[in-house]
């Protein structure tokens, strides 16, 4: 079978276009910083278990395969979250002129021009901007446009913000099941 001619995909090429896609797909959800917020997410890892660092746990309202081999369910709950499109809002936000410019500086220049590793580059990013919310009292980052492929991004700041739920996936699996249901709505 020939699948590029049984599925049918729209790509869209900026954060606009994603959004669009996303609501249209009625996923999408509006946020405000302050207000308290409990929804499912997803965590995907090679070794199982919520990843949790400096800069928080980084979830998202879908399964991206991405970024390990296992899918991981997760019920987060944040009292105050902090709402902003994505690092760099969040920190001119959050910091003084000067550290969100480094931020800034990391963000759209050293990570896409190679200055600087990337993983090491996206981790002091996400370092800074967590702990300039933890000290302004924010439990949580939602990202409405965090990049041009993800609709939203959920960080829980403290171990507290997220509960796994049972249930264990493989990409794989979850890949099979979408190319499924793909291939079953083009009959």
């Amino acid at each position: 079978m020939n699948l590029q001619s049984q599925i049918e995909l729209q790509a869209y090429g900026t954060s606009e276009g994603v959004q669009k896609a996303w609501d249209t797909r009625g996923r999408g959800r509006k946020f405000q910083t302050g207000v308290p917020v409990t929804m499912t997410a997803y965590h995907v890892t090679e070794i199982g278990k919520v990843q949790f660092g400096k800069g928080g746990a980084f979830f998202s309202p879908e399964p991206g395969t991405e970024y390990g081999t296992k899918i991981l369910r997760a019920k987060l709950h944040f009292d105050n979250p902090l709402v902003v499109g994505d690092a760099v809002d969040a920190a001119n936000k959050l910091m003084s002129k000067e550290d969100a410019a480094k931020v800034e500086k990391l963000f759209v220049e050293d990570i896409p021009m190679g200055d600087v590793e990337p993983e090491a580059g996206w981790r002091q990013i996400d370092s800074s901007v967590a702990e300039a919310a933890r000290s302004k009292g924010y439990d949580g980052i939602i990202y409405t446009q965090p990049d041009s492929l993800t609709s939203q991004e959920y960080v829980a700041l403290n171990e507290s913000g997220y509960k796994v739920m049972p249930g264990e996936r493989d990409v794989e699996d979850y890949r099979q099941e979408m190319l499924d249901k793909l291939t079953r709505k083009k009959h």
